[in-house]
């Protein structure tokens, strides 16, 4: 495979150990920034090159003109029942 632009790439695990890949793509508003089904489809191959035992969640996000804020939560302590 050749080069696949992304903006960032996460690996995330649920509470009953699946893990994920996430590559996240994200573009402005503007005319010239689209997120088209080619880039998506590269991503998918990308994952399942270089990751083919993680789960894939494709995120493609065309971003508001507004700010936007995130917030995410860590767990002050690991469960039990995670290896």
């Amino acid at each position: 495979m050749g080069e696949v632009e992304l903006d960032a790439l996460y690996v995330g695990v649920d509470r009953t150990g699946i893990l994920y890949i996430l590559p996240i793509e994200a573009k402005s508003r503007a005319e010239t920034e689209m997120i088209g089904r080619i880039q998506i489809a590269q991503m998918v191959s990308l994952v399942r090159q270089d990751f083919p035992n993680l789960q894939p969640r494709i995120l493609a996000k065309t971003c508001p003109m507004e700010p936007l804020v995130l917030r995410s939560s860590v767990p002050t302590r690991t469960p039990t029942n995670w290896a």
